[in-house]
């Protein structure tokens, strides 16, 4: 049976280049560099750059200042970290049906859990 690899990385001789930099700390931070440089695109005063995005999820929940009870509505399609980032501040994850076209949230699945929720008067819920 042929095995199909999940993913094979195609390195170049200039990716092994900047790994290698990387490695034996020759050059300027590759992280500052990186920050610095989208704060220059974006135009912003400040970035944080993560190591994955779990972490830069965790950093985003925590400007929302979450507080037990809270509600965030995330698609079924989502990654577990997103539940699991959402959890660990003990709010809940309501999950939201795609559409079968795009796989986005479906917007009527949306609005009725909008109302649904609405409805019972919730402490906060972000979308």
């Amino acid at each position: 049976m042929r095995e199909i690899p999940f993913y094979k990385p195609l390195i170049d001789q200039r990716e092994r280049t900047l790994i290698n930099e990387v490695l034996d700390l020759e050059k300027a931070n590759k992280v500052v560099t990186l920050e610095q440089e989208f704060m220059k695109y974006i135009p912003c005063g400040d970035a944080i750059s993560t190591v994955n995005g779990t972490a830069a999820m965790h950093l985003a929940m925590c400007a929302l200042d979450l507080k037990r009870g809270d509600k965030i509505i995330c698609s079924v399609n989502a990654f577990p970290s997103v539940a699991e980032v959402i959890r660990h501040f003990d709010a809940e994850p309501i999950f939201v049906d795609i559409d079968k076209d795009d796989f986005n949230i479906d917007v009527e699945q949306l609005e009725n859990v909008l109302k649904k929720q609405h409805s019972k008067k919730t402490q906060r819920c972000f979308y």
